[in-house]
């Protein structure tokens, strides 16, 4: 039973690591490693538009954008 729960926990732990790596390349935030304009020549004006309508600059809190399959970002 202890090892049952210690390689569902240790799966937990992967899975977890994955997405902080994923929202943290090389543990820092995204915007230090991807230049915006990577993301602007590929889904262009629409991106914009979508990112004012989506973010409150001055709230303090991190906000997670998924961008799907047809460019559009949804929350």
């Amino acid at each position: 039973l202890l090892k049952a729960q210690k390689r569902m926990l240790a799966d937990k732990i992967e899975r977890l690591t994955d997405v902080q790596d994923t929202l943290f390349p090389s543990g820092n935030l995204q915007e230090r490693n991807a230049n915006f304009s990577e993301f602007y020549l590929e889904y262009g004006y629409d991106l914009l538009v979508s990112l004012k309508a989506e973010l409150e600059p001055l709230d303090q809190e991190f906000t997670v954008l998924v961008i799907d399959r047809k460019g559009l970002p949804k929350n």
